[in-house]
Order: C-alpha cells, then structure tokens, then sequence
C-alpha cells in the first residue's frame, strides 16, 4: 500500500484530513455496505469506466463528492508512473 497526498477537508474550520491510499493484492471478503442500521451501496467500477459513470451519476441528480473526482487523479496519476 502505498500513501498518495492527503491533506484538510475545510482547512482554517476543522484538523479533519483525507488521504488517498493506493493498495494492490486486495480480495474481497464480504458484501460490503455498513451495519444494518446505514443505508450504504458498495459500487464496484472499473477505472477505466469511473470517470463516465460518476459523470452519469451527476447528471441523474447525484451528488458526487469532490473528494472523489480528487482520489480518482491520484490514482489515475499513480498508476501510470
């Protein structure tokens, strides 16, 4: 696993952080989606489809987090070194 950026979510407001990790050899070991009292939806997207499929997401009224537009940089940045 290696460490990409991270840094302030609302710098001079809160210290909460966010930082990107890019991790390899990982298997899935259950469904995912939180305890039952969170309403939470594992999405699995290939990389390459990523981008259009959050765009798709947008455009359906969806909000899409910019941390998330931020981590897919990194990653596409690190896998292409």
């Amino acid at each position: 696993m290696h460490q990409l950026p991270s840094g302030p979510v609302s710098p001079g407001i809160t210290s909460e952080e966010v930082s990107f990790f890019h991790a390899t050899g990982l298997r899935k070991v259950g469904e995912g989606g939180g305890t039952v009292d969170e309403d939470i939806t594992v999405h699995v997207i290939p990389l390459n489809e990523v981008e259009q499929w959050t765009k798709e997401r947008s455009f359906t009224g969806a909000k899409v987090d910019l941390k998330v537009f931020a981590g897919l940089y990194f990653a596409q940045n690190r896998l292409s070194l």
